[in-house]
């Protein structure tokens, strides 16, 4: 039964794709290695509620970590990543999904963030790796966890 809902959103995506003319994601020209944050622009027709982005897993981190960090479970980043096991390496990439991805804007603070999407302001700042609030700036994206 999953392998034929998989089936029917991959062909719902393929229709929309054709009619919008735009370029499907496995033939879109690759970003900086270093950009850590790149959104799947798109797969929003899929997914409304979801953004889609990759991650770079870092030295030391664990799948565990990982799904704790941005609040998803184990199982959901092994079936979106189809990992037989929970091993991973360092720099191997990780379809996670999200909440959103939040351009912070001049003079934006973190409480009005995390109302804006309703979460907690702890996630926001665990998810990407910030120890104070004060050290947001201008142009910085956030990754906007989905709460639990």
């Amino acid at each position: 039964m999953l392998i034929g809902a998989i089936f029917v959103a991959v062909m719902v995506y393929i229709s929309i794709d054709m009619l919008s003319k735009t370029t499907p994601p496995w033939k879109r020209a690759k970003k900086k290695a270093t950009d850590s944050l790149m959104e799947l622009s798109g797969d929003r027709l899929l997914f409304p509620d979801t953004t889609i982005f990759v991650y770079k897993v870092q030295k030391n981190e664990s799948i565990s970590s990982i799904a704790d960090k941005f609040y998803c479970k184990i199982d959901s980043i092994k079936l979106w990543n189809e990992l037989a096991s929970t091993n991973l390496k360092e720099n191997q990439s990780l379809l996670i999904k999200i909440r959103a991805i939040h351009l912070v804007e001049k003079n934006e603070f973190l409480e009005k963030i995390a109302q804006k999407y309703s979460v907690d302001m702890k996630s926001i700042l665990k998810a990407n790796g910030i120890k104070k609030p004060e050290q947001l700036r201008a142009n910085q994206k956030l990754i906007i966890p989905k709460q639990r």
